[in-house]
This record gives C-alpha cells, sequence and structure tokens, in this order.
C-alpha cells in the first residue's frame, strides 16, 4: 500500500509540475507564451551579459576539448563524459572552431568586420546563440519532468489511436509534439532522441517524429509573425502552419527517406499493449514512475546532458547560422542556386521574384533567415508564405541538423536535404491557399 502510494506521488507531482512548466498557457494584454517561457524570459533577464561570457565559455571548452581529444595518443574510454563530449571527428571539430571564433569576434569585437554585421554574427550570437542557451539550460534541467515519471504513457495511452491510424506512430509521440508547440521545438527534439535511446522508440519512428513533429514553438511563432507584419492576422497563420504540418506528416511518414528506415531500437522494449482508457494510462504511468531517477540521479543525468549537448551543438550552430546569413545577405551565391525558382516565379509574374526566391530555400541554413529575407517583401500574400516556410521546414542545419547528426538517430545529411525539400513542397501549396485566404492575394 506505502509502495502504490508512492509510485502515486511519485508520478502525480513531477508530472503535473511538467505539464503545468511546458503546456500551461499564461496570456496578458500585450504577450502569449507559457510557463517554460516565463522562465526562460527570467534567466535572460537576470543572467545578462553573463549568458554572454557563459556562451564563450561553453564554445571555447568545446573546442579546446576537441583539440585537446584530438591530440592525444591515447584516446579515452568509450561511453564516459569526457569520451561523449570531446571525441569528435575532423570535420565537427573544425566546426566547433569556427563557432568559437565567431562568437569570440563578436563578443571582442574584433576579426573580420563581415562577421560582426547586424545580420550575420550579431543576430547569430546575441538572438540564436543567447537563447540556445538558456533553452537548454532550463529545458535539459526540466525535461525529464515530462519524460521520465509517466506523463508520456499516460498521454500516450489516449493518443494511441489516432497517431497510430494517421501516422503509424506511438501515442506517446504526442508529448514530442506539445513539447514542441507550446516551448521549443529543440526541447522536442530531444525529447524523442531521449526516448529512442531508451528503446521507447524504434529508429524509424523516431526519425519521423523528429522530422516532422519538432515544430517552432507558439511564442518563436509569435516572433516570426511579429518581424514579418503578419501578427494580426496570427492565429489564422498559426492554424495554417499546424494543418501543412500535419498533412505533411502524414505523407512523410509513408514515403522515402523516412519509411524505408528500419525498426530496429538501442534498448529492449516491452511490446505496448492495444488497451486505452483511464485505467490501462494510470497503470502505465504508475509503472513508468517506479522506474523514474531518484534526485541524485536526476541533477547528475541533467549535467551530463547539458555538457554533451551544449558542448556538442553550440559551435557548429554559431559557425553554420553565421555562414549561411553570410552566404544569404552578402554573396551572389543563393541568387544563382534560386535561378530556375526565380524564372519560375517570374513567369507567374510574382513581381518581387528576386526577393522571393532566396526565402524558399533560406530555411535549411537557420530557421530565422526566411523571417529576415521575409521583412524586404512588400506583399503580404508572400510574407505570409516565407513566414510560414521559416516555421514548417523544420529542417534547419544550423541547430536542428547539428543536433540530428550529433545523436545516434540513424539521419545523414543527404536524408536532411532530401526531407527539407520534401518538407517544402508538402507544405507550400497548403500555405499558399491559407495566404490566399487570409490576405489580399498576390
Amino acid at each position: 500500500m506505502i509502495k502504490h502510494l508512492a509510485a502515486q506521488l511519485i508520478f502525480i507531482i513531477p508530472a503535473s509540475t511538467g505539464a503545468f512548466i511546458f503546456l500551461f498557457p499564461v496570456v496578458s494584454i500585450d504577450k502569449q507564451t507559457i510557463v517554460f517561457g516565463i522562465l526562460t524570459d527570467f534567466f535572460h533577464l537576470h543572467l545578462g551579459r553573463m549568458l554572454d561570457e557563459l556562451l564563450l565559455l561553453i564554445v571555447a571548452i568545446a573546442a579546446v576539448g576537441g583539440i585537446v581529444s584530438t591530440l592525444r595518443s591515447q584516446k579515452s574510454p568509450p561511453h564516459t563524459l569526457f569520451s561523449e563530449a570531446f571525441d569528435l571527428s575532423f570535420g565537427w571539430l573544425s566546426l566547433r572552431i569556427a563557432g568559437f571564433v565567431v562568437v569570440a569576434c563578436v563578443y571582442l569585437d574584433i576579426g573580420p568586420e563581415i562577421i560582426r554585421l547586424p545580420d550575420t554574427g550579431i543576430t547569430v550570437v546575441k538572438d540564436i546563440g543567447l537563447n540556445i542557451v538558456v533553452i537548454y539550460l532550463v529545458g535539459l534541467a526540466l525535461m525529464p519532468l515530462m519524460t521520465d515519471y509517466g506523463l508520456m504513457e499516460f498521454v500516450g495511452a489516449y493518443c494511441k489511436p489516432f497517431f497510430r491510424k494517421l501516422f503509424n506512430l506511438p501515442g506517446r509521440a504526442a508529448v514530442d509534439t506539445l513539447t514542441s508547440v507550446v516551448s521549443a521545438s529543440s526541447i522536442g527534439l530531444l525529447v524523442t532522441i531521449s526516448q529512442y535511446e531508451k528503446g521507447r522508440y524504434n529508429a524509424r519512428e523516431a526519425s519521423i517524429i523528429a522530422s516532422n513533429f519538432s515544430i517552432v514553438s507558439i511564442p518563436f511563432a509569435l516572433v516570426i509573425a511579429s518581424i514579418t507584419n503578419i501578427d494580426h492576422i496570427f492565429f489564422g497563420w498559426y492554424f495554417t502552419v499546424i494543418i501543412s504540418s500535419l498533412m505533411a506528416a502524414v505523407v512523410m511518414s509513408r514515403i522515402p527517406p523516412l519509411a524505408l528506415i528500419p525498426e530496429t531500437r538501442l534498448a529492449p522494449l516491452n511490446e505496448e499493449a492495444d488497451s486505452t482508457g483511464w485505467t490501462f494510462a494510470y497503470q502505465s504511468a504508475l509503472a513508468q514512475a517506479k522506474r523514474a531517477p531518484g534526485p541524485v540521479l536526476y541533477v547528475r543525468l541533467f549535467i551530463r546532458n547539458f555538457i554533451v549537448t551544449a558542448f556538442g551543438v553550440l559551435g557548429p550552430c554559431m559557425a553554420i547560422a553565421t555562414l549561411a546569413s553570410i552566404i544569404l545577405f552578402h554573396t551572389p551565391v543563393i541568387n544563382w542556386l534560386v535561378t530556375p525558382i526565380t524564372m519560375m516565379l517570374t513567369l507567374f509574374s510574382v513581381i518581387e521574384a528576386e526577393l522571393i526566391a532566396p526565402g524558399l530555400v533560406a530555411g535549411f541554413g537557420d530557421q530565422f533567415l526566411p523571417a529576415l529575407v521575409a521583412t524586404k517583401i512588400q506583399a503580404e500574400f508572400w510574407r505570409f508564405i516565407v513566414a510560414g516556410l521559416s516555421v514548417t521546414q523544420l529542417i534547419f542545419m544550423s541547430e536542428f541538423g547539428m543536433l540530428v547528426l550529433r545523436s545516434s538517430l540513424p539521419i545523414n545529411f543527404t536524408s536532411l536535404a532530401a526531407i527539407f525539400l520534401l518538407r517544402t513542397l508538402l507544405t507550400l501549396p497548403v500555405l499558399s491557399a491559407g495566404a490566399w485566404v487570409l490576405t489580399s492575394g498576390s
């Protein structure tokens, strides 16, 4: 009886706390957010300049540690914290060093001017890098409340029929989706990776969830809508984004490259029962709560996950995003690459074809780039579409791509590029229809 009551409390308290932090909406006169957003805003406000220094410290340690590991004659034992954080290939080491150079140049205001421009390194470091640091700090500290104490099993039991029928996925994938929508897409992705490494998803399921349901969060979508001056039709625009993303997921889960990924697991898992309903959901949640980590292990896992994730992603993210912004805004390369798109748009008498075409593909570099392109577009119809793509394309290399490629998910760069193109083709018609209904058309 006492053990059963303890299991109930271990499920109810952490799971309800996690649901409150990541899912509870907070609406004020001038802002719509969630508790997680309030927490990240709090850290932004009170850490201030320390965030810049923390980002610089992380990318510096990651780069130096990678160099030391590469130069060592005797490699560290596998599956240790040092090996996971610093043992890497020459390509990843180069990206870490490049990311450190970018952050150092912006922080110290030195080096090539092209890195320190408002639309290149300054935006990347100040708007992207600092946000990622805070999201990882808060998100990785609190994420287990959503994943390890039974909430996913509880929600999954109810969502199982819907997700199995539409996407051929387990019901617990619904929690990944909700976490992405209301908190941050990177946290939703980290939830998916964590579940895959624990054997709760097979390789195909995890890959489909990661590349289709790590939808950009509502807070970020609000920022995109505000920047691109479509916030007066935000709800209609975001509804269009969600519908296009769900329709794309239905198709993407059934076609290559995702449909060809084998259904292998990294760890064994008992077969999911076909039962649903309150009793089954509650019992599944209690069973998971009994396996949940205690306070000491919880803290140790957070420290380990933050070190491995932050060291592995932040430097490459800063390097890729800065390079992408330089190519997009300060070289003719992107215009050459999108010449066929420009010609096609011109054929259909689109007036701003040369501005719009880069915005359709810029998201592969970073999710923020299409929005920056959209600010220069006069036609509201095309601002609606380009802003929508910055949310629906999902496969942006600066953070999402770095997380996926550094993870155990069986997705390589070629697959990411293919998924990006397919998602663009699948969501573009739905976004166009939404733009036609909600704007003046073009």
